[in-house]
């Protein structure tokens, strides 16, 4: 368990058990201490948001401009995710991973919801970066965190601002400073299709670097709905292609959409 929850859980404990006896001994009514649930969740989310507060303290303090990977920022970002799933009781189960050999490779996979990069980053323990839409960055307290740990912005809008993103990406997967993550789809699938049209240029950064390509699908995002017990999500490593067993990223992408297809169908299928 990350550092900061250890100490959020064991404040928010320690605060929820007061109160609920407080209050049930104030009033000799035992029936009182059940409240103890909802002071713990209320104590959750108050630590949560004293511990973004402190990640932006620090954030503010490592001051990176040039948004390059920072490891105790991505550190800080990890820790977070791990805090805001257990509030939502989400429990992440990652599958066929040991298939992955290499370290500082380009993870693509299907994007139908918000949780997507968060659970991705749960599973996660080495060096990641996330190629993530503008919007992101700029949300209150958040925005800087990943700003800091080296997250990419990417404008799919801005033909030139998409360029900059992915040679960022490339040079990190180069330069072996991270892995990499990025959804070839280019956004959320709101529709009914399985599938969005995936973007060949997303796997540039792969290509220019000659790193392997990890194919992965993320099962039950889109549907989930807080639960008493906890709302499992599946990531699964389908497959490590080599860019040099392409002709292109044309190429590659077509299989890559295959691939993911053919995993989402088996899913809906059980």
């Amino acid at each position: 368990m990350c550092t900061l929850m250890f100490f959020q859980i064991i404040i928010s404990i320690f605060l929820s058990a007061y109160l609920s006896i407080y209050f049930s001994m104030l009033n000799s009514n035992y029936y009182l201490m059940f409240l103890f649930i909802p002071f713990f969740v209320i104590f959750m989310i108050l630590t949560l948001i004293l511990i973004i507060i402190y990640c932006d303290i620090v954030c503010l303090i490592i001051n990176n401009k040039n948004h390059n990977y920072n490891k105790y920022a991505d550190h800080l970002v990890k820790n977070l995710v791990t805090i805001l799933l257990k509030i939502l009781n989400v429990k992440v189960i990652k599958q066929n991973f040991d298939i992955v050999k290499d370290d500082n490779v380009l993870y693509v996979a299907n994007h139908v919801s918000n949780l997507d990069p968060i659970v991705f980053i749960k599973i996660f323990k080495n060096k990641l970066t996330v190629v993530s839409k503008p919007e992101n960055f700029k949300i209150p307290f958040i925005g800087p965190i990943i700003k800091t740990a080296g997250y990419i912005s990417i404008n799919r809008n801005s033909p030139r601002e998409g360029a900059k993103a992915i040679f960022k990406a490339r040079d990190f997967l180069k330069n072996d400073i991270c892995n990499v993550l990025i959804f070839p789809e280019g956004t959320r699938n709101k529709t009914d299709n399985i599938l969005l049209e995936m973007k060949a240029g997303s796997l540039k950064p792969a290509f220019s670097s000659n790193k392997k390509i990890v194919v992965c699908s993320i099962h039950n995002t889109k549907n989930y709905k807080f639960k008493l017990f906890s709302h499992k999500v599946f990531i699964k490593a389908i497959k490590v292609l080599d860019p040099k067993d392409y002709e292109s990223d044309v190429f590659a992408i077509k299989e890559i959409q295959n691939l993911i297809v053919n995993d989402l169908k088996q899913d809906n299928a059980r």
